[in-house]
């Protein structure tokens, strides 16, 4: 959910809603990072976060463009690239200006 607040330049999309935060993954004797929730191992941090935040949070990215929904920003990203012929840059901005919501 969002709200518009005016501006100089006319209005602004601010975010009411922020995504839930995701816990911090430590590392198990053999040195890989654990899902808390579910006990997945992966070698990288990066991979766990990525792996609870789509089956765990279940969140949920939309694009601005089409209201076409993806289970992670990469996703996202690739999309608005070779569907929307944005560049990598652009993408790479409104990818980040995306919150993620729980899907029900």
């Amino acid at each position: 959910m969002f709200v518009l607040r005016p501006n100089i330049r006319g209005f602004q999309r601010q975010d009411t809603l922020s995504p839930p935060s995701t816990p911090v993954f430590k590392r198990n004797a053999e040195g890989h990072f654990m899902c808390p929730d579910c006990g997945k191992l992966s070698r990288g941090q990066y991979e766990v976060r990525r792996h609870y935040e789509c089956f765990h949070l279940k969140l949920r990215y939309t694009c601005e463009v089409c209201s076409l929904v993806f289970t992670r920003k990469d996703g996202l990203k690739a999309h608005l690239v070779s569907k929307h012929a944005m560049s990598g840059d652009d993408a790479a901005v409104m990818v980040a200006r995306a919150v993620g919501f729980k899907s029900p």
